[in-house]
């Protein structure tokens, strides 16, 4: 999201920006370090035909290689924090420091029931 808002406020980010990470991962890759970053053995492998037959079309876009690079963002010098997907998932899945709290009375807490009360 950071490189995101600095394209959006910084003049030197003309056209198009991969907003990706400088280093891609293959599904595989995502998978396992997912999985130790949640303290959990990766579960089975599905084949491509399964995956397929429950996705249909929408397969492709787990099955396809979208290794995009984000060269323009490396030539402007931007900064990533977590340039390495382990680090990346670490602060993602630590949640020491985040707490979670109700809504106060208010017109948001409000609409947020009203939102609720019409989920089956």
């Amino acid at each position: 999201m950071e490189l995101v808002a600095t394209a959006l406020v910084d003049p030197r980010y003309v056209g198009p920006v991969n907003a990706t990470a400088p280093h891609p991962v293959t599904n595989r890759e995502l998978t396992s370090e997912l999985a130790r970053a949640l303290g959990r053995r990766p579960g089975p492998r599905l084949p491509a035909f399964a995956l397929r037959a429950i996705l249909g079309q929408a397969a492709t876009a787990l099955l396809s290689s979208q290794r995009a690079l984000p060269e323009r963002a490396e030539q402007l010098g931007f900064h990533w924090a977590f340039p390495a997907l382990r680090d990346a998932l670490v602060d993602v899945v630590d949640t020491r420091d985040v707490t979670i709290e109700g809504l106060a009375p208010g017109p948001l807490a409000a609409d947020a029931s009203a939102y609720w009360a019409k989920r089956p």
